[in-house]
């Protein structure tokens, strides 16, 4: 009798056949199953900056192992009330998308991670995502304010500057006082301006070359030189910048991959290098950290990470460092202390908040500028009084503001011309509100005066006008918003 048996194996199923005949033949095992295709995703930029109330774009790369076939359809997911996403196409048979972000006027300052999203017409059950565009909404308003002076650009990105202009840093080829917004001479396109606390303004134009003009005493321009310069001259060293920021007497910027590079003076390790050397040209800051935000105050440098730790360096002597010492001077990037995780820094460095919308400050408080109610300088963060959740804070030296959601600005610390905007000249020591009733939707900040656009994109500014930073056609300073005609 014949018998049979089964013989399982990793891949086949025989029957074998025991007995005089012998092994029967076996049969060739099946084809493997054809591989499934792999898609990724690229984004470039990967950190996009877009101002309130404009657009930015971002290429979306479509990458598929064997070459691309069919089409992949595009969304976004994670973009907040007040920040439009758009693909064109939305249904793409290419290997590329272009998406366009929109910000409104009122949308919040801060730092939103957006994810992209496809489902293939191979795989239809498929997703893949990539969380890598940030917009870093680097705040509204197309007016920022020096320590004396003012500037602004038009919607065709047009600069005009007001107030002192000893060092040219007006930018119209004189060393005369401006009482109203005059022309930058030249006619460079910038979309970025940055008047320092100081006496020199930089921009940047979209293909982001970086222009400087006034004080250059300590190479604060960055052009290789020492000259003072009445119109804008470029950076040297051919970097492409995605933003600029200055201090009282340095300048830094940050590139795409988000490498930081400061310039001028360093005399307490402000350019962040390891020295207290001067730089007249862009030199790296040491640490290897990549930032995706600066701010800068008189001898100091902040700088924001996307992880929201913050770290300073250069001048600590009074805490501006915030790493609970007043060790004179930090060289090199050193970690503000207390494990907060910030989404905005002010523009001078000293102020930021937090993920919960809570804001704290440190270094220097004579004036009452940290707002906890003292005159006590911190080495720390310390929390802001009053118990006002801000969607935007900005400070610059002796007084601080900040934006509430609803367009109500407050200010705090010194007032002496009035720059808190209370109607008064009295320091305050905690967060008054400013008068007027106005709808605020971005603000800036200058050494002793205070401006912000409204979301009717009218700018009202207030505090010291004795060079004509307030660019109202007097020399008169205000203790309350007065209309300007800043562009």
């Amino acid at each position: 009798m014949t018998t049979h048996r089964l013989f399982i194996g990793a891949a086949t199923l025989a029957m074998v056949a025991c007995g005089d005949a012998g092994p029967g033949p076996t049969p060739p095992p099946p084809p493997p199953p054809p591989p499934v295709p792999s898609y990724t995703l690229s984004v470039s930029p990967a950190n996009l900056t877009v101002a309130q109330g404009t657009t930015g774009q971002a290429t979306v790369t479509i990458a598929r192992t064997g070459g691309f076939v069919g089409s992949v359809t595009l969304t976004v997911e994670g973009a907040p009330v007040g920040l439009a996403a758009a693909f064109a196409p939305s249904a793409t048979t290419a290997s590329s998308s272009v998406l366009t972000l929109s910000a409104a006027p009122a949308l919040p300052k801060g730092n939103y991670t957006l994810t992209v999203k496809g489902i293939t017409t191979e795989l239809t059950d498929r997703t893949f995502q990539l969380p890598a565009i940030v917009p870093a909404l680097a705040g509204g308003s197309s007016v920022t304010g020096g320590a004396d002076h003012t500037c602004g650009r038009t919607a065709g990105n047009v600069a005009s500057c007001s107030g002192n202009n000893p060092a040219g840093q007006i930018g119209d080829g004189t060393l005369v006082d401006r009482l109203i917004p005059t022309p930058v001479s030249g006619g460079i396109p910038f979309v970025e301006l940055a008047a320092s606390n100081g006496d020199h303004t930089c921009g940047r134009t979209a293909a982001g070359t970086v222009y400087c003009w006034g004080r250059n005493l300590d190479g604060e321009l960055g052009d290789g030189t020492t000259v003072n310069r009445s119109t804008p001259v470029a950076v040297s060293g051919n970097l492409n910048f995605v933003a600029v920021t200055t201090g009282r007497r340095h300048s830094c910027g940050r590139t795409a991959e988000n490498a930081t590079y400061c310039w001028g003076g360093n005399t307490w390790g402000q350019v962040g290098d390891g020295t207290v050397i001067g730089r007249t040209t862009p030199t790296l800051v040491s640490g290897n950290l990549s930032f995706v935000e600066l701010g800068m105050g008189a001898g100091f440098t902040c700088g924001r990470t996307a992880g929201g730790a913050v770290y300073c360096w250069g001048y600590n002597e009074f805490g501006a460092v915030g790493d609970g010492t007043f060790i004179v001077s930090r060289p090199t990037p050193t970690p503000v202390t207390g494990g907060l995780t910030f989404i905005e820094l002010s523009a001078n460095g000293a102020c930021g908040q937090t993920i919960q919308h809570a804001t704290y400050c440190w270094g220097f408080n004579a004036n009452g500028q940290v707002g906890d109610g003292t005159v006590n300088s911190r080495s720390t963060p310390t929390l802001v009084q009053g118990g006002l959740t801000f969607v935007e804070v900005e400070a610059n030296g002796p007084h601080s503001c900040g934006r509430v959601n609803s367009g109500a600005v407050y200010c705090w610390g010194l007032n002496d011309n009035g720059q808190v905007g209370d109607g008064t000249l009295i320091d305050r020591y905690t967060p008054v509100p400013v008068r007027g009733g106005l709808t605020f939707a971005a603000l800036m900040m200058g050494g002793y005066h205070s401006c912000g656009r409204t979301t009717s994109n009218a700018v009202y500014c207030w505090g010291r006008n004795a060079d004509g930073q307030l660019g109202d056609g007097t020399k008169v300073n205000r203790n309350e918003p007065i209309a300007v005609p800043w562009p």
